[in-house]
């Protein structure tokens, strides 16, 4: 067992390196890595144990999608879908927001999930952000996830399908009911969103812009490749990755385009901060840093408190793993017990709880969906703000998912 000193230690040296990082101006994924190697000699994890922290599978999606869209902002096919897609809403530029929400709410729920819409309308919808009339990029984000999330738990996609599954095995047949309860306690936050994020330029009435420049041959290839990508992951289920390099090698062949100019573009320093912190919280986790705050977190429930702090603990777990892979698999099982204990609020209900919880902090920069909204960013020199932006809107995103639980927990037993 661990000691209890260095699991505190941990997790205060999470937050030192993070505060360290934005202020010295440093990259917070190598002062991770740094703070990783202290920790493991502190905890007597091997060279073996710190590495199987880094995100591997994150690593191949992240340096597939960003390979293929560096070449489609090389050729200028990106800037150029964008500005066309914007001269169409001219009239109505707020509606972009909501069209960039409904698609990827749409897309994830008819079955290929939220990784993979994510990693292909996170670089199309942020790519407004390089043009004049732009949205702020954090809300493009907060909607393109949260869509992407609410149709992920539909019946017909893979999130979905494990959280009934792991109920069936429980001896609880759900059906669609966590999709619905999701559904309805994520409007709220999407409405906490739109209401106290900035909108920028797009919020006005209408765009003075002249009319784009038409596509050519490299332009219209490019987009041939992006519905490639289209295609193969939501038609054949391909892993995003490496069909994205398909499309990325085709590029390369087909259209003029410079490979050096293409890596030179890429988001090394994104790249190597995602993984650093990736590795640095499996690090805290391996020596007890998420157990003890999930301890804590636990011994504090009561009837009216179990389904907002069990959210909170599916968001630790989430934001150091998985929401479908770890999260929801590991505390689903303590949700007949807790249920029978606390019948006015009911298993169902902790069921939801655990499934907004984990899904609230995917906006984190340190997890899947957050990591695609910061490689995709194209303004190089805000993606160091992006980070904190990113860290404090999942945990005020959370913060609010806790609230309402306890909101819908004092209705159920009063």
């Amino acid at each position: 067992m661990y000691l209890l000193w260095l699991a505190g230690l941990s997790l205060a040296l999470l937050v030192i390196v993070i505060a360290v990082g934005y202020l010295k101006d440093v990259n917070i994924g190598v002062l991770s890595l740094g703070a990783a190697l202290l920790v493991s000699q502190l905890g007597g994890l091997d060279g073996r144990d710190v590495m199987d922290g880094w995100p591997t599978s994150l690593f191949f999606l992240l340096l597939g999608v960003t390979f293929l869209f560096s070449i489609m902002r090389v050729n200028g096919s990106l800037q150029r879908i964008t500005e066309h897609l914007i001269w169409r809403f001219r009239h109505r530029p707020a509606a972009l927001l909501w069209l960039f929400f409904a698609l990827s709410f749409a897309l994830a729920a008819v079955g290929p999930g939220n990784i993979a819409v994510c990693a292909i309308m996170l670089p199309l919808a942020l790519a407004v952000v390089s043009h004049p009339a732009h949205h702020n990029p954090l809300l493009v984000t907060a909607f393109v996830i949260t869509g992407a999330n609410m149709g992920g738990l539909s019946p017909l996609a893979p999130t979905g399908i494990i959280a009934i599954e792991l109920a069936r095995d429980l001896g609880i047949l759900v059906g669609s009911s966590v999709f619905i309860h999701v559904f309805l306690l994520s409007l709220p936050l999407l409405m906490a969103y739109y209401v106290f994020l900035p909108k920028g330029a797009l919020a006005s009435g209408k765009l003075r812009i002249d009319p784009p420049k038409p596509m050519h041959r490299d332009h219209w290839l490019s987009m041939a490749a992006l519905g490639f990508l289209v295609a193969a992951v939501m038609g054949y289920g391909l892993q995003v990755g490496i069909a994205a390099f398909g499309a990325a090698a085709f590029l390369l062949l087909a259209t003029d385009v410079s490979e050096r100019q293409v890596t030179a573009l890429m988001p090394w320093g994104t790249l190597i901060l995602i993984s650093g912190v990736a590795v640095y919280t499996h690090v805290a986790a391996s020596v007890g840093g998420i157990a003890l705050l999930s301890q804590l977190l636990m011994a504090l429930m009561g009837e009216a408190t179990a389904a907002s702090l069990l959210a909170v603990v599916a968001g630790l777990f989430s934001l150091v793993s998985s929401a479908s892979g770890v999260a929801m698999p590991a505390l689903f099982p303590t949700t007949p017990s807790l249920g029978a204990d606390l019948p006015a609020v009911g298993t169902p209900l902790l069921m939801t709880a655990i499934v907004v919880g984990s899904h609230a902090v995917t906006l984190s920069p340190i997890s899947t969906l957050g990591a695609l909204a910061l490689t995709a960013l194209p303004l190089e020199e805000r993606k160091k703000q992006f980070f904190v932006q990113l860290l404090l809107l999942a945990v005020a995103s959370l913060a609010l998912s806790a609230l309402l639980l306890l909101a819908v927990s004092l209705y159920h037993i009063r």
